[in-house]
């Protein structure tokens, strides 16, 4: 069998459904993120229930941010984890 490199692109953003990342976000959405400090927002409709009542929501969220609180940036693209040895 004859194996054919892909070049799938693996998007994950936490906190947002898989089927918004799909449509909304693109690898270019992650570079301008981190390299131009550009966030990204999207809007997400959703349908919640309160005290046996659906309603159904938009909300505005920020789905890319490169304020990253837990990670240590040299430049822009290398960085260490808070902890790590060599800080």
């Amino acid at each position: 069998m004859n194996l054919i490199t892909k070049n799938i692109v693996v998007k994950k953003a936490k906190g947002v459904s898989k089927v918004v990342v799909k449509k909304n976000i693109s690898f270019d959405d992650y570079k301008n993120c981190v390299l131009n400090d550009t966030p990204k927002r999207v809007k997400i409709n959703a349908i919640r229930t309160l005290k046996l009542t659906n309603y159904s929501l938009t909300e505005d969220k920020l789905v890319l941010s490169n304020k990253d609180d837990k990670r240590v940036w040299f430049d822009k693209s290398s960085s260490r984890a808070y902890g790590h040895f060599r800080n």
